[in-house]
């Protein structure tokens, strides 16, 4: 856990942010994908009792991925501020980790 702290510092609150965006991004997609398919079954349902065409069925999947793509891409960087007040704490508890570690190296020589 601790090597992944310093990995993630090392790269910088940039790199940090980037992988933020991408899992929120993939994480709403993922998310429409499955409203789309829950509210797809039904569809299906209905358009098979009432005789309406089945394109009318894949209407809710296609609107759960459109709308988990939309939400992907619009909000990605809502959570930034709390991202990077996080990145900020993690790194510095580390730089103070590491600046205890060098001064008690140093007392014992």
């Amino acid at each position: 856990m601790k090597a992944e702290a310093y990995t993630i510092c090392n790269a910088g609150l940039s790199a940090y942010l980037a992988n933020e965006h991408k899992e929120y991004r993939l994480k709403s997609f993922s998310r429409g994908i499955m409203v789309g398919v829950v509210t797809t079954i039904p569809a299906y349902f209905i358009t098979k009792y009432y005789q309406l065409p089945q394109l009318y069925a894949a209407l809710p999947l296609t609107g759960g991925m459109l709308s988990g793509i939309y939400e992907g891409l619009t909000n990605a960087e809502s959570n930034d501020s709390l991202h990077t007040s996080d990145f900020d704490t993690v790194c510095e508890s580390l730089e103070e980790e590491e600046s205890e570690d060098e001064e008690e190296s140093e007392e014992e020589v």
